[in-house]
């Protein structure tokens, strides 16, 4: 099959500046801002909107407790969790849609003496922030969370962690791409990425489009697409438990 040009009915003759590469909430979020500056920007996806691992999250914003092992990283993990509230409120006023952003906190139980000597990391990478920590006895827990399991020896409570509806936050970043104008191309797998004069061709099967720049923020199936240089990624599985609580009052993490 011979590669045919994408066609851009909103746009005719107006390839875009830059290309992205993946509609998670990174791809569209960087479509959204490269569009506020002023560039014509498409986004292309190999499914739809959301459905890689964006969609297999489950929201949280809690860096000290996911990456305290990494102190620099973890200080621009820190800043971005700080930057969400603003965003998702310049969100929801673009949209209208309310991507349930919540400050609550995060409650980090120990079962063991192990997992308690994790937590005296977690505790210490908070301390050299400035984050605000908690330490929560066994006695106090129960008192303060009764659904919380009694074999839990002690807690720690991360104030400032978050979270968000990772699904409402891909709904939003899409209406706000359609707002704009700017084209999200689903099912169009990009296998290639090669350099043509002045212009990045970037191809899939039976298809290819022309752009200045390209953005690639495909995850860990970037690397798929050839002409990259070799990155070392690789998809992680996690698992998932949704649970029926009816009585449950507190909307911070576990």
């Amino acid at each position: 099959m011979s590669e045919q040009p994408i066609v851009y009915p909103r746009r005719i003759s107006h390839a875009p500046d830059i290309l992205v590469i993946g509609a998670g909430i990174i791809g569209l979020s960087i479509a959204r801002a490269l569009d506020s500056l002023g560039f014509r920007v498409d986004v292309l996806e190999a499914h739809s909107p959301g459905a890689g691992a964006t969609n297999a999250a489950a929201g949280m914003l809690s860096p000290v407790a996911e990456s305290h092992e990494r102190p620099e990283f973890l200080k621009v993990l820190v800043q971005a969790r700080d930057l969400w509230p603003r965003w998702a409120e310049q969100l929801q006023t673009e949209t209208a849609f309310d991507v349930d952003h919540q400050s609550a906190g995060a409650l980090l139980p120990a079962f063991d003496t192990a997992e308690m000597e994790y937590l005296d990391k977690i505790r210490a990478a908070a301390e050299s922030l400035g984050e605000p920590v908690e330490s929560v006895d066994s006695q106090s827990l129960q008192a303060q969370y009764p659904e919380v399991s009694p074999k839990v020896r002690q807690a720690l409570f991360l104030a400032n962690e978050a979270s968000v509806d990772n699904s409402r936050v891909t709904e939003a970043l899409s209406e706000a791409l359609f707002r704009r104008g700017v084209i999200v191309h689903r099912q169009r797998q990009a296998t290639k990425i090669q350099r043509s004069g002045d212009s990045l061709i970037t191809s899939g099967e039976g298809w290819r489009v022309a752009s200045q720049h390209v953005v690639v923020a495909a995850g860990a199936w970037s690397t798929k697409i050839a002409g990259l240089p070799k990155i070392p990624l690789a998809p992680i599985r996690g698992q998932m438990i949704s649970f029926d609580v009816p009585e449950w009052q507190w909307s911070g993490s576990i």
